[in-house]
């Protein structure tokens, strides 16, 4: 591509040579490249492996081909589906927002991210023309499935006695991102408390006499 340096782009590569092929390495490599190509002025640019095996010698070839896109910018980005979750969770895990360069590579960034938080059954972004030729709109469909766990188990212990134990948790809590969690326990000679939130702890053991809050490490 004119006026790239690819030589500031070699050291960037996740996958090696020499290393066992994995395809997640190629897919982290094409994010870190979309995004490197954006700081050095090429917003529209993307890189593309092209793999070449050689089955003779158990043998994986890639070359990264660096092409200019068209001058194309997102004019909105549309969210369905999300009946639960809130779409400021979903549009952080955007590295683009609205007014910025359109780029393949960062939009499936962000839709392996989703499908990562394990919020959604399915998560679908697709592009559809916009107001003009040079812009387009982000269509994200995502279907939600339950965050929430609840688990109850028992035992025993010399020094504590017959112990049971109840914990409830929400890795989206009330749609939020967060995570929290809530364990109550109760036994013969101790009981206690725990809730768990991403910044706070609290902990009130009912066998010590004292409550205590702190943050969370």
């Amino acid at each position: 591509m004119p006026g790239l340096d690819a030589e500031k782009l070699r050291g960037l590569p996740v996958a090696r040579p020499g290393a066992p092929f994995d395809g997640n390495a190629l897919d982290k490599t094409d994010d870190i490249l979309a995004i490197e190509l954006s700081k050095l002025g090429f917003p529209f640019a993307h890189a593309t492996p092209r793999i070449t095996r050689d089955a003779a010698a158990k043998r994986i070839d890639v070359a990264f081909t660096i092409d200019q896109g068209p001058r194309t910018y997102v004019e909105r980005i549309e969210i369905h589906g999300n009946t639960r979750t809130r779409d400021y969770v979903i549009r952080r895990e955007f590295d683009i927002a609205e007014g910025d360069a359109f780029n393949k590579s960062l939009i499936d960034r962000a839709e392996r991210r989703l499908k990562n938080l394990n919020y959604f059954k399915t998560v679908k972004i697709s592009d559809k023309p916009g107001s003009t030729a040079d812009h387009v709109v982000l269509d994200v469909e995502v279907t939600e499935q339950s965050t929430g766990e609840f688990n109850i188990s028992g035992g025993y212990s010399t020094t504590d006695g017959l112990l049971a134990e109840a914990k409830l948790g929400d890795r989206n809590f009330l749609g939020s991102g967060d995570a929290v969690n809530a364990s109550v326990t109760y036994g013969q000679y101790a009981r206690g408390i725990d809730l768990r939130h991403r910044s706070l702890t609290f902990s009130a053991p009912a066998s010590r006499g004292h409550r205590a809050l702190r943050s969370a490490k």
